[in-house]
């Protein structure tokens, strides 16, 4: 057998070499992960810069959206900022009783309406009778049908009905739709309902007996040769009472309502402020059309498109400005204009007849006209002829 022999230095050469090695291993590893290191934490450093530059881009991106909301709001606001103001300077929905009253004043049912005292008869209209009574120291309108009214008489006389009560239901309805009417409309330039009494359908001309009754303020009545007999600045005044009048009813509770009856006696002054005192004639409804057919007012155009529903829709309100102009701006502001103020009335008249104005831009340019009224020097009325065809 063969035997291996070692030189003795060679051997602890070995072993030193030996020993060496796991720290060679050691320090060789440690070289070779250094860079492994060094690039996984630039991965990691190039992950968060990248997660951070996403996060500045959405944080822009909110912040440009919530730019465009609030500029929306703010157009929103300063739209709906006239409209406030305006509103908030009229006196509130009854602010004002006949007498003076307070806006508290208990509504009058059965019971009170029956010691009502009965002093004269007002009016009589189509399918109403309007009378004056007084409760206490306070003063009512008590409107009621009869027998004698229009809408009842033609029925009894055209034979629409076999017994005449039936024809008295009709008086009946309209005078319920007043009262219903004047739930749903509220405004200091509409008379207010102060009492409703139903027990049957009954006509008396006792008031504790009568089927319907129902209790109003009681205004005096207007004439519109008074209305023109006003100082120029008194007329106005009455204007712009009819102005916010329409602005309420261009966007009222009911929707767009257009006042179908333009009769100065439709109108009573309550407390000198102008307020429409028959209601029941008011009609919500826009005119219909078609694909085929153009909305008009008084067949002319003016610029309103048949809707999805197959309605016109503004027409109520335009028909009223019209209408206003027709019967009462015309009439009122048309003549004994001082010389001062005769461009700016013109061209407000023309404004309405041509279509430029809604009853917001009428109430702004009424109290614009107001104001320089008040500013210029008071000269002798100056008389514009105008042709008769402007009043009717």
């Amino acid at each position: 057998m063969r035997t291996f022999y070692f030189n003795p230095n060679l051997r602890w050469l070995v072993l030193g070499a030996l020993a060496f090695l796991p720290f060679f291993l050691l320090l060789r590893s440690m070289a070779v992960s250094a860079p492994d290191e060094e690039a996984a934490a630039d991965r990691v450093s190039n992950d968060r810069v990248q997660q951070l530059e996403e996060a500045v881009v959405e944080l822009q991106k909110q912040l440009a959206e919530e730019k465009d909301l609030e500029k929306d709001l703010m157009e929103t606001l300063q739209k709906y900022k006239k409209v406030i103001v305006k509103r908030s300077r009229a006196p509130a929905t009854g602010a004002s009783l006949p007498n003076g009253g307070p806006s508290e004043e208990k509504f009058l049912d059965c019971q009170a309406i029956d010691r009502i005292q009965i002093t004269q008869q007002v009016a009589q209209g189509h399918s109403k009778v309007v009378q004056e009574g007084k409760l206490g120291d306070k003063h009512y309108a008590v409107k009621s049908t009869s027998y004698d009214v229009k809408i009842v008489k033609d029925c009894v006389q055209g034979g629409t009905y076999k017994k005449k009560e039936d024809c008295f239901i009709l008086g009946t309805y309209q005078v319920l739709k007043e009262a219903m009417m004047l739930k749903q409309l509220q405004h200091p330039n509409i008379v207010r309902l102060l009492g409703l009494c139903v027990r049957s359908e009954n006509s008396s001309p006792i008031i504790h007996e009568r089927g319907v009754t129902v209790i109003e303020e009681l205004g005096s009545p207007v004439f519109l040769r008074d209305l023109t007999d006003m100082d120029f600045r008194a007329k106005i005044e009455v204007c712009l009472d009819l102005a916010r009048l329409l602005q309420y009813l261009a966007d009222s509770p009911m929707g767009s309502v257009a006042i179908t009856d333009w009769r100065d006696e439709q109108f009573v002054f309550v407390g000198g402020q102008l307020k429409i005192a028959d209601v029941d004639g008011l009609n919500s409804k826009e005119p219909a059309c078609n694909k085929d057919m153009k909305c008009l007012i008084n067949n002319m155009p003016y610029g309103i498109r048949c809707a999805k529903n197959m309605e016109c829709p503004g027409t109520n309100a335009r028909t009223n400005l019209l209408q206003a102009r027709t019967h009462f701006l015309d009439p009122m502001l048309g003549n004994g204009i001082p010389v001062e103020c005769l461009a700016k009335t013109t061209a407000l008249l023309t404004d309405v007849q041509n279509n430029k104005l809604d009853a917001e831009d009428l109430v702004d340019r009424l109290e614009d006209l107001l104001k320089f009224v008040d500013t210029v020097t008071k000269l002798p009325p100056l008389e514009v002829e105008r042709g008769q065809e402007d009043y009717y």
